[in-house]
């Protein structure tokens, strides 16, 4: 089987006075667009593996040709045949040298509400009959001097049905038919459904305009001309007129100077039963006066639109039961009118209410009119929860920050849709300023949003005990204007069971499908399953850790002390494994006292009650304890814990190692040293301040602060990881790939000679896959076998190599090197960063722990319900796999849409 891209570009050249350049389409099309281009197949030099990068490196090579004089769209185009001819021969002339000059672009929707018995199926069923509509569609027309091919889009169109034909007539008759009876549409025979929607470009081949014999050649008459021209200045227009004064006395049903008429549009002339080689040569290159690229046309116009008819065989007459359709169409209730009534009800602020209510009545028009259904989908269920937050934000005394936040929110609803719709009806017949921001096809936006909704959708089913508790969940999906992936919580603490967040993807990367599958799911992870992220646990964990962080790097301060008089005391104190357990635990006591409800009430009301509305603060303190167990929350919590452990407790500390070092001084009776303790009292203190201002100083610096930060941070993402590496069943191979990939992107380099956060993620979650779940289980990965195996790159050998020494050096080694490799960090060189601290075997073994009882509990949850969900995640990862039939996977994809579309509309109450 041969797979097929081509890349259809539509321009449109700019209202530009004065502007002579010829846009590059090798069509010159009439209607709204003014030439099309056609590229040779861009899955040509892929090998096999469909990451669509080719389709971003075509968007690269199409902007690098603009010059600003003319707007351009692409829409791609995809098919699988048995061989690479068929579609080949499809854009060939005849061997006998006839020639196929005009050139038919329809894109078609298909009704998503037909009348056939069929109506209930999904798009992608109806699809699969392609080839067979097809075939008919050129059995039927053979005799008519015309090819016909179809081809599955990425695009907001179902299909694009591309027509080669000899003389016009015959491209608009079949288009025609689409829309006549029953009898002639062959998309109800083939498809079970009837279209619903089609906006089709002509053309005409530029070398055969740009050539008179072959103009001269065509001998049929067009039925009827209307050209609508917009003139540079007043009365410019009379040196058009001139130019066409012979076929306006010949040809026109108006006066010889046109008819005036308002709107976009100065002036028309009417024309009918034109020869084709009379009228053809006024849209000739540089030489046409109706052509952009001439002189006469710069000179006295800013705009041409031509629209060519054709005349009809019979009448076009509706059935009873396309009435029917019709009217229950016209009748659907609507979601964004009631949303509009009840948030009216509640929020008082004007500028608020005006952009929302203009928001709801933009997408009122995507609810029920001739746009895909899944335009509407992919943003009501985000809409609805940010009207739901700012109605429940004066109830909390939080209607001020809601506003604050309801902007960002309003600019990431307009870059989410601003394209969404640029191949219907109202982008095309829309000539406003339109600043075009990306080029990412619509349905691969909405595929991805279908797996963002998989992945919530079973991470709150097998994540949430408390079904009265549930939180809800909805991601708005963000192409373009970021440099990398980014994450954020719109309307943060405003609303504790409804969340929203913002996913802001960069345009470059949306084309690598696999990456963007493995990224998404670990944004999500972030984000739902509360039981599976065991904060419980990971909040005692990290309790410990944060002690074990104050304890080490104390120690390490002390023995790194440049003062030789207090050596020897100082390696007598450092040797206690007893002294420094207690001042552990002691630190461990006061973080798990810190952190009780009551104390923190009592604790952070002495800050937050200072100023401000009583009933706002009270919200924000509580809503604080209840999240104290989240990854920010928490690290917040034990910075703000150790702070207050040593400012308060410090001096109960010092008095531990001031004891320990009373008995040094009694059994060696040194009484210089004795005479200045306080010297070394200083040093502690010192130490204790070095710990607590971390705020103050630069990240990469050592303080605990900084260093709990870290680690949490490092816990959060190899979650994130270790969930969508199990959800999706992933390889080790995959993930390293796809980790290289995304930091190679944002320029980073992997160093593997130096300690790294990097290396402390990516170790862990190949640790966990490897750590053997129950006796006589498999692993889900090897270590062994990822040291074996080959490697692409010479990054991905270090990396490999980096990792693999990583997991056996802190996880398989025995019990006297693990001791070494625990007080490494705190005996030999100065801590000055919080990775030093971090890379110790004892808290990477916490930190391992936490991370396989998550897998524990993920499996066990996995084994006890049978999900859909997780079925269709893996059938979504597995997509686009080396070797695959592009088509076919086109139409799986088209399924999963319809299935979220389905799940969608359901939920809102629309089926």
């Amino acid at each position: 089987m041969y797979n097929i891209c081509r890349a259809f570009t539509l321009y449109n050249d700019f209202a530009l006075p004065g502007n002579t350049e010829i846009n590059p389409g090798e069509y010159l099309s009439f209607g709204y667009y003014d030439g099309i281009s056609v590229s040779g197949n861009l899955f040509q030099d892929v090998d096999g593996k469909y990451t669509f990068s080719c389709l971003w490196d075509h968007c690269v090579k199409v902007s690098e040709q603009a010059k600003g004089t003319y707007f351009s769209q692409t829409v791609y185009a995809f098919r699988t045949d048995e061989s690479r001819e068929y579609e080949e021969n499809f854009w060939l002339d005849d061997e006998d040298g006839s020639e196929y000059p005009f050139l038919f672009f329809s894109f078609v929707q298909l009704d998503r509400k037909s009348g056939s018995k069929k109506s209930d199926s999904k798009i992608s069923n109806s699809l699969q009959g392609k080839e067979e509509f097809e075939k008919r569609i050129k059995r039927k027309y053979s005799q008519m001097g015309c090819k016909v091919i179809a081809y599955l889009t990425l695009d907001s169109s179902d299909l694009i049905l591309v027509i080669r034909c000899k003389e016009y007539e015959t491209g608009a008759r079949i288009i025609d038919d689409f829309h006549s009876s029953q009898e002639k549409n062959l998309f109800e025979k083939c498809m079970g459904r009837n279209i619903g929607y089609c906006y089709t470009v002509a053309s005409i081949k530029r070398d055969f305009l740009n050539d008179q014999g072959k103009i001269e050649e065509l001998t049929n008459k067009i039925s009827s001309v209307h050209i609508y021209m917009i003139e540079r200045t007043p009365r410019s227009i009379q040196t058009i007129y001139n130019k066409l004064q012979d076929i306006i006395d010949a040809y026109g049903v108006t006066q010889p100077e046109g008819d005036p008429i308002l709107g976009c549009n100065d002036e028309v002339i009417i024309l009918k039963d034109i020869p084709w080689k009379e009228f053809l040569i006024h849209y000739k290159d540089k030489k046409g006066c109706l052509n952009h690229s001439s002189e006469v046309y710069a000179n006295n116009l800013v705009e041409v639109t031509t629209t060519i008819g054709t005349r009809r065989a019979g009448k076009r007459t509706k059935t009873e039961e396309e009435r029917l359709i019709e009217i229950e169409k016209a009748s659907t209730s609507s979601i964004c009118e009631k949303l509009l009534k009840d948030f009216r009800k509640v929020w008082k602020n004007p500028n608020i209410a005006k952009s929302v209510t203009q928001m709801l009545c933009s997408l009122r028009k995507f609810e029920n009119e001739h746009f895909p259904p899944y335009l509407y989908s992919s943003l009501i269920r985000s809409v609805d929860m940010m009207v739901n937050i700012l109605m429940e934000a004066p109830e909390r005394g939080l209607a001020d920050n809601a506003a604050e936040c309801f902007w960002q929110c309003q600019k990431a609803f307009y870059l989410s849709v601003q394209n969404a719709g640029r191949v219907d009806r109202q982008f095309t017949q829309t000539p406003d300023f339109d600043m075009k921001m990306y080029d990412v096809p619509v349905k691969l936006v909405i595929f991805f949003i279908a797996y963002i909704n998989e992945i919530k959708e079973y991470l709150s089913e097998i994540g949430t005990q408390d079904k009265d508790d549930a939180h809800k969940y909805e991601f708005l999906f963000c192409p373009g204007g970021v440099y990398s992936t980014q994450v954020s919580e719109l309307f943060r603490m405003i609303s504790e069971n409804n969340r929203m967040f913002l996913v802001e993807i960069p345009e470059h990367q949306i084309y690598n499908i696999k990456l963007m599958l493995i990224m998404l799911g670990h944004e999500v992870a972030h984000i739902v399953g509360k039981e599976i992220r065991k904060r419980e646990e990971r909040k005692e964990k990290a309790i410990y850790i944060s002690a074990k962080i104050v304890t080490t790097y104390m120690k390490n301060a002390l023995r790194t002390w440049k003062n030789h008089k207090w050596k020897e005391c100082i390696a007598y104190v450092c040797s206690s494994d007893v002294l420094w357990q207690e001042i552990e635990n002691e630190i461990v006591d006061k973080l798990q006292q810190f952190l009780e409800p009551d104390f923190l009430r009592e604790y952070l009301g002495k800050d937050y009650r200072k100023t401000g509305d009583e009933k706002a603060i009270n919200y924000k303190i509580e809503r604080l304890i209840s999240r104290s167990e989240y990854s920010t929350e928490l690290s917040y919590l034990l910075a703000k814990g150790l702070q207050w452990t040593l400012e308060s407790e410090g001096d109960k500390l010092w008095e531990r190692i001031r004891i320990r070092s009373e008995y040094y001084l009694d059994i060696s009776d040194d009484s210089d040293l004795r005479k200045s303790q306080g010297e070394l009292q200083e040093k502690i203190h010192q130490i204790v301040r070095k710990i607590v201002i971390g705020d103050q100083i630069d990240s990469e610096v050592f303080s605990a602060i900084n260093t709990i930060s870290m680690m949490m941070d490092v816990l959060s993402e190899s979650f994130a990881d270790l969930v969508v590496v199990l959800i999706t069943r992933m390889s080790c191979k995959d993930y390293m790939e796809a980790a290289l990939v995304c930091q190679e992107q944002q320029n980073f380099k992997f160093d593997t000679t130096e300690d790294s956060e990097w290396l402390l993620r990516m170790g862990l979650v190949v640790a966990c896959m490897d750590y053997l779940q129950e006796e006589g289980e498999a692993e889900d990965w090897d270590i062994q076998k990822l040291e074996e195996s080959e490697s692409n790159t010479e990054t991905e050998e270090k990396v490999k190599n980096a990792l693999y020494n990583f997991v056996k050096t802190y996880f398989y080694v025995d019990d006297e090197c693990s001791d070494k490799k625990s007080a490494d960090a705190d005996m030999e060189n100065e801590i000055i960063s919080g990775l030093s601290v971090l890379y110790n075997a004892d808290i990477l073994r916490e930190m391992l722990g936490y991370l396989v009882d998550c897998k524990r509990t993920f499996k066990k949850a996995e084994k006890e319900r049978e999900n859909r969900n997780l079925s269709r995640i893996r059938e979504m990862y597995q997509l686009f796999d080396t070797g695959c039939e592009i088509q076919k996977e086109l139409l799986k994809m088209q399924k999963y849409i319809d299935d979220y579309v389905s799940d969608v509309l359901k939920q809102k109450g629309r089926k």
